[in-house]
């Protein structure tokens, strides 16, 4: 499994991090000791030909080769020296450019874990190393043998688990990036009058503002504005249709996901309800006739979190069973799932796109049982990446400076729209059949979910948008189920704490509406409570027995 691209450096992406082996864009320091000259060449060997390969890699110090911690606890003797400006000042002593750095020291089970994440270089260009690299070495004759690490001029990058000078096969990738600069370059001119045209027409007569594939996604995002604003239906149309034959030709998904998404998050701020559901039409068609490939059946499940996240964001919740329960089967002989976003897992799964688990977690072996959220974390990376994702989100992720980046908004509604998903598919059994959709977003910390399952529970408008169909009692077993699974899978993590049991007072209503128990040995406050789907009283009722726990 690679490893997902976002520049974080926090404890569930160090989680995340160990479920991998080394790699390209991962290498693994048992130690490292910064006063030592051969352990500083070599960290900035690897750094710099991380930074080679766009959009960069994780060093993870403190974790042996295995991936495990080492059997005698390593600890930071100086946190400073492990600041990502230390380690940039580091590099930056052998090399002219300026590549980002950040770090973030971690305790597991008594042994520090620094988790480094090394960014490419703004320009897309290798970095050639600038200046020799040499350490002095005993030759087990009484002298002094001088290493050389590397020398000017040299260029690394990584490959595999190791560095290796750059090769002829190796600079179109190597270039990738810079060639994507000068692409965008070539047409900003273009793409600075059309946006300019786009954002100065006003809601008077109306003017088509053309939606062409070559356009940037800042100005096709003022594109799109201009024509909800203007009412103009038959351009938004045709690039919906535009785009779902380049999601369905293409070998490149990401491009036209991403632009159909951004139309659905800009339908979403219009309150255009008839334009979303289009986009989320246009993209269920077009899962549909990419269903044979596990690389675009991953790639379209991320854009569908990407919509559910911005759903989330902006409170569309009458959007989100939309979204969730599509049935799909690929054919007559495949099964059918009462969601094609289940289904999207599964297939990703089971090709080693995204590790996800279709069993229940005590059904399975450790291995296979495997709910983690690294779709969740490339939504994250796609999102950071892709302005049209987040229109309502346009704060600076401190991406190139050492800065604590603002993640939490884009996170937060992944995983929450992560956990309204499962709990929808859960709910919806008796109707649609199948079920046993398991919350990715356990490998998150719980308090990212938690307030979308209290924001549920006391907001019976909202509930009634999200599960329109479903019975009281279905909804309680399907957030007990959905929740408890979450709670088994994240506690089985090595070296990390899980998920926390529901609060009380949930898990007390919960169990009333389901079964008509209280697991806290206590008789159930209101035996009289208003039905689930009930706006008014229900909702005192819930925060009076919230704030008596």
């Amino acid at each position: 499994m690679a490893v997902v691209w976002d520049g974080r450096t926090d404890e569930e992406k160090l989680q995340e991090l160990l479920r991998l082996g080394e790699q390209t864009q991962l290498d693994f320091k048992a130690e490292l000791d910064l006063r030592d000259r051969k352990h500083e060449l070599d960290f900035v060997k690897d750094a710099v030909a991380m930074a080679n390969r766009p959009p960069g890699g994780y060093i993870l110090i403190g974790i042996t080769d295995d991936g495990d911690l080492p059997s005698t606890p390593w600890r930071v003797k100086n946190p400073q020296m492990f600041d990502g400006a230390t380690l940039r000042d580091k590099i930056g002593k052998y090399i002219e450019a300026d590549i980002e750095v950040v770090s973030q020291i971690h305790t597991l089970k008594g042994s520090d874990v620094v988790v480094v994440a090394i960014f490419s270089t703004r320009s897309g260009l290798p970095v050639p190393m600038m200046s020799m690299g040499q350490y002095n070495k005993p030759n087990g004759k009484g002298r002094m043998k001088t290493k050389t690490v590397f020398r000017p001029g040299e260029i690394f990058i990584r490959d595999g688990a190791g560095n290796v000078p750059v090769r002829y096969r190796d600079w179109p990738s190597v270039l990738a990036q810079h060639d994507h600069q000068l692409k965008e370059a070539a047409t900003s001119d273009v793409n600075s009058l059309m946006s300019k045209l786009a954002d100065a027409i006003g809601d008077g007569g109306k003017v088509n503002v053309p939606l062409e594939p070559f356009l940037a996604d800042d100005t096709v995002s003022s594109a799109i504005r201009a024509n909800i604003r203007q009412g103009n239906r038959a351009e938004l149309k045709i690039f919906l249709q535009n785009t779902r034959e380049e999601i369905v030709l293409a070998e490149e998904k990401i491009k036209p996901l991403v632009r159909l998404v951004g139309v659905g998050c800009e339908a979403m701020l219009a309150d255009d309800y008839d334009l979303a559901i289009k986009t989320i039409e246009t993209m269920y068609d077009a899962f549909s006739s990419i269903a044979k490939s596990p690389s675009a059946v991953a790639a379209t499940i991320v854009a569908a979190y990407l919509f559910g996240a911005a759903a989330v964001r902006s409170g569309c919740w009458e959007l989100i069973p939309e979204l969730v329960l599509r049935p799909f089967q690929r054919t007559p002989a495949h099964p059918r799932y009462s969601s094609w976003i289940r289904y999207g897992q599964i297939e990703a799964s089971a090709h080693n796109q995204y590790p996800f688990s279709s069993h229940p977690v005590d059904k399975v072996d450790h291995d296979e049982a495997d709910d983690n959220g690294t779709m969740i974390s490339e939504g994250l990376s796609w999102a950071r990446n892709y302005p049209l994702l987040r229109p309502d989100v346009l704060h600076d992720f401190g991406l190139h400076n050492n800065t604590t980046r603002k993640t939490d908004t884009l996170l937060n509604s992944l995983c929450q729209f992560d956990f309204l998903y499962a709990w929808l598919v859960n709910a919806s059994a008796r109707r649609q059949g199948g079920g046993g959709a398991y919350a990715a977003s356990s490998a998150f910390k719980h308090w990212r979910t938690l307030p979308i399952i209290e924001r549920t529970i006391t907001n019976g408008e909202m509930r009634a948008k999200l599960f329109p169909a479903s019975r009281e009692k279905e909804i309680a077993q399907a957030l007990r189920s959905t929740y408890s699974h979450a709670e088994k899978v994240s506690n089985r993590e090595k070296y990390f704490t899980g998920w926390e049991p529901l609060p009380t007072w949930i898990a007390d209503f919960i169990d009333h509406l389901a079964d008509g128990t209280n697991t806290s040995g206590q008789q159930p406050r209101n035996s009289s409570r208003a039905p689930l789907h009930q706006t008014g009283s229900n909702v005192v009722e819930l925060e009076t027995l919230r704030a008596k726990n």
